[in-house]
């Protein structure tokens, strides 16, 4: 008995215990999450496209805002090296706009061929 209780204590630490939730409820969740999160960046990912210049426009598109950074993909290439001269100005006119998501740095990451 005694070592049965010992063995229990010495691995209680592995055994952690989640509320069990309905699959439902999860999903809710997660979507509520994902729509207020995709509310707040809106805003931003529509004035960057407005910024960036027609001609770059198909070749480029905002694919994540995370604290500050906003993470753009291009199309290798041209697109991509145009596109990362012009990021520092961008993000400045983009914080000059204002607005509840402040954007300190853009950064370029390789698309895929669009």
């Amino acid at each position: 008995m005694e070592q049965e209780k010992f063995l229990r204590s010495a691995t209680a630490w592995q055994m952690k215990h989640r509320p069990v939730r309905r699959l439902g409820d999860g999903i809710e969740g997660y979507l509520t999450e994902y729509v207020e999160a995709s509310a707040r960046v809106e805003p931003v990912v529509r004035a960057f496209m407005e910024l960036l210049p027609a001609g770059l426009r198909g070749f480029c598109f905002v694919e994540r805002y995370r604290q500050g950074v906003l993470y753009v993909s291009a199309q290798p290439g041209v697109y991509m090296h145009e596109l990362n001269m012009m990021r520092t100005e961008l993000a400045e006119q983009l914080s000059r706009q204002g607005g509840k998501v402040r954007v300190k740095e853009i950064r370029i990451v390789s698309g895929k061929q669009f």
